[in-house]
């Protein structure tokens, strides 16, 4: 090699050695802003929808208490006071209302003067709630609110505003809710407009895309017809990048490529709610609790079904309908129910052997009935604990049952290995007849929607009465969920339903209580 030639090769070997780390500093320091950007607009995004779900149980809990006491009479004096007191209570909701004929008949105020017209409603949500969004109402003159107004015409009326609960830093970022099944912008906090029609939220939990020199994220849940999101300008991106290269740089020329690696790791390993869950399952962070499943003849509790509850170091508790589709969207919902099989028989074993008639019930979800170890798996659990494979009943919930061979095949796999099997929420989802042939279940759960409507003169008999006219000739049991009152035992019990579930056998407890509750004398029904 010539000289010119072995000059020009260390010229440029001294280059690379110069220009990789710098280069490879600049590529991180921009990785490094935009994953900080997205992960901030991810977390407003989480923000906003935990709080707009939030409000959403808060509306229902306060419409479903309102049917259960002031049909008949929707604006009498002590319905106003009624409603007065639920919406002081429900702190997110700005008043609770009737309306009628698109007017708004009386609310928490009181009687208006006049009938206030609201409106036909914009959208009727998966929910069947008809919701009305940016009304103007004389209650809030100038202030646009939202109404989502239920089948008995009972209404929550929240500020928007308050349902976002959150802020982004400056005038040009945004934060709203949307409706999944019109794309209407429900609210909105800061300027940032845009045609969501052409999103495709349905396909994920969650996405982030750049548009119009915003970082946008959003985020849903698959049982809800919203979704929140936030926009971030993309300066906040340049200025990161601007801060991260005044570090890097210096660096980079120092420590090279092994800076880039290490850095690169840290990158990818920014804490989410991936993250948070493999640590929480790591650190036993889950608990298990257990509610009652009751024979309504004679009150003796036959079974169990074993609830996961997550809680954080911090104190905060994660509810399952939140920290559950997160687990299937990472793919950690094997993880999560493997944690709840485990805890359930290490806590249940000693008490299912002494009592065999019992069992503990588990919910299962659609990734453990595509993985064709779980039957394998499940068997060695169970026999290490020496119990019988029917003292174990498992629940699949109805949406994963959408015609996928694999599924029902393993369902066979378990149920011919001695394991028993419900269909959870039956009613309300996807399932039907075609799926009781397919997969012949040993229970089937009437869905708490149709329990908890039971009390009063406007009970649903004829669905009730067609869902037992389905199971019972199939030899299928039958538990009804979400039982709160006397009167709601009696009546299934009347119709053939024996066994029960919900508040008034008992609410979700640690095993210790279970045992001890499990074991007093039944308490024997009232006669109806």
């Amino acid at each position: 090699m010539s000289p010119r030639l072995n000059r020009i090769g260390l010229f440029a070997a001294a280059f690379l050695t110069l220009a990789l780390p710098v280069a490879a500093a600049l590529w991180l320091s921009h990785d490094q802003a935009v994953e900080r950007v997205r992960d901030s607009a991810l977390d407003y995004a989480s923000q906003a929808l935990g709080r707009t779900t939030t409000l959403t149980r808060q509306m229902a809990d306060a419409v479903r208490e309102l049917e259960a006491t002031s049909l008949d009479q929707p604006c009498a004096p002590d319905t106003v006071i009624r409603m007065r007191r639920l919406a002081v209570a429900a702190a997110a909701v700005a008043a609770i209302g009737y309306v009628a004929d698109d007017r708004l008949l009386c609310s928490s105020f009181g009687l208006p003067e006049r009938e206030v017209a609201v409106g036909p409603p914009d959208y009727v949500s998966t929910l069947g709630n008809a919701v009305r969004a940016g009304r103007e109402l004389s209650i809030a003159p100038g202030t646009p609110l939202v109404l989502s107004t239920a089948a008995s015409g009972f209404t929550a009326i929240f500020h928007p505003i308050v349902a976002l609960g959150v802020a982004a830093d400056d005038t040009e970022s945004s934060v709203g809710v949307v409706a999944v099944s019109t794309r209407q912008v429900l609210g909105r906090r800061g300027p940032f407009d845009l045609d969501w029609r052409g999103v495709a939220v349905e396909d994920a939990l969650e996405g982030t895309f750049e548009t119009g020199g915003m970082m946008v994220a959003w985020k849903r849940l698959p049982a809800w017809d919203f979704f929140a999101y936030a926009a971030l300008p993309d300066d906040d991106i340049a200025a990161g990048f601007r801060a991260s290269a005044a570090i890097m740089l210096p660096v980079g020329l120092l420590a090279g490529l092994i800076l880039m690696l290490l850095l690169r790791r840290i990158v990818r390993h920014q804490q989410s709610m991936a993250t948070l869950l493999r640590t929480a399952l790591r650190r036993r962070e889950m608990q298990v609790m257990y509610q009652p499943i009751v024979d309504m003849r004679t009150g003796a509790w036959v079974g169990a079904e074993a609830l996961v509850r997550w809680q954080r170091p911090t104190g905060e508790w994660i509810p399952p309908d939140v920290f559950v589709p997160m687990a299937e969207a990472a793919g950690l919902v094997g993880q999560v129910t493997d944690a709840v099989i485990a805890q359930g028989l290490a806590d249940m074993a000693d008490h299912l052997r002494a009592h065999p008639d019992r069992f503990l019930s588990i919910n299962i979800a659609g990734a453990d009935l595509r993985d064709p170890t779980f039957p394998s798996r499940l068997e060695h659990l169970v026999g290490r604990h020496r119990l019988p494979s029917a003292s174990v009943h498992l629940e699949v919930t109805e949406r994963e049952l959408l015609d996928d061979d694999v599924q029902r095949d393993i369902l066979a796999r378990l149920r011919a290995a001695g394991f028993k099997v419900a269909l959870d929420d039956f009613g309300v989802g996807y399932a039907n007849l075609a799926s009781l042939e397919l997969v012949p279940f040993d229970h089937l759960k009437i869905d708490r929607l149709f329990v908890q409507r039971l009390d009063g003169e406007r009970a649903p008999r004829p669905l009730i009465s067609a869902i037992i006219d389905i199971a019972l000739p199939r030899g299928i049991t039958l538990i009804a969920e979400g039982i709160e009152t006397r009167e709601q035992a009696e009546r299934v019990v009347g119709w053939g339903v024996t066994l029960g579930q919900g508040y008034l056998f008992g609410r979700p407890m640690a095993a210790a209580s279970f045992i001890a509750g499990s074991t007093r004398p039944a308490a024997v029904p009232e006669p109806a």
